[in-house]
């Protein structure tokens, strides 16, 4: 089955392994992987790097509009999280009573 959902889901590092880069120039990391530093440009060299998989909750929303298909969903959390490399993503928190999720 190589048209499968969770083989195609697989071949991209960003979404699976959290696959990133960082800078070896400006000390900055980034995620998703960039092409050229945004901070240094061609000056830049970006070397490939796991990012960490624990953060904090910069910023979070509560949705409870569902795009179509997954009105069943709601509600739901989506968050911005700094990574302990000072890298940021936007995630879905799962897993998680409402009452525990806060920023910081």
């Amino acid at each position: 089955m190589d048209g499968s959902l969770p083989l195609i889901w697989r071949k991209f590092g960003e979404r699976y392994d959290l696959d990133g880069n960082f800078c070896t120039t400006c000390k900055t990391a980034y995620f998703p992987a960039r092409a050229v530093c945004p901070k240094c440009r061609r000056k830049g060299k970006l070397v490939a790097q796991k990012m960490p998989k624990t953060g904090t909750i910069v910023s979070f929303t509560e949705l409870s509009s569902g795009p179509a298909g997954f009105e069943h969903e709601v509600p739901y959390f989506i968050a911005i999280v700094e990574l302990e490399n000072k890298a940021r993503l936007l995630t879905q928190i799962v897993d998680s009573e409402k009452e525990k999720i806060k920023i910081g």
